[in-house]
């Protein structure tokens, strides 16, 4: 599998902005459509899209077969420790359900 050059950079910037403390999904999302990210289909990508990408393990070099994570042959775009760093910072967003 090879990287799609113009993505592939884009999505390198999603996880490291989102690992900052004090950026918004809604401001990443809105710089990285700003400097072209899209879909694959050329759509703008939603709040939601963008949670789906900064949660999926193929991005750390991962692929899900019959629900479990196997190592890919891909190359990954971040390592797992950014990956981690994510998911921590995107399950201390969510708010408690009363």
């Amino acid at each position: 599998m090879e990287l799609d050059p113009v993505r592939a950079p884009l999505i390198k910037k999603v996880f490291r902005m989102a690992t900052k403390v004090r950026t918004s999904l809604r401001k990443v999302l809105a710089e990285l459509t700003e400097k072209g990210l899209v879909s694959r289909t050329g759509s703008p990508i939603s709040i939601s899209g963008l949670f789906k990408i900064l949660t999926n393990p193929f991005y750390m070099g991962m692929v899900c077969y019959n629900g479990e994570l196997h190592q890919g042959t891909h190359e990954p775009l971040v390592t797992p420790a950014v990956f981690t760093h994510v998911q921590e910072r995107l399950k201390g967003r969510r708010k408690n359900p009363r």
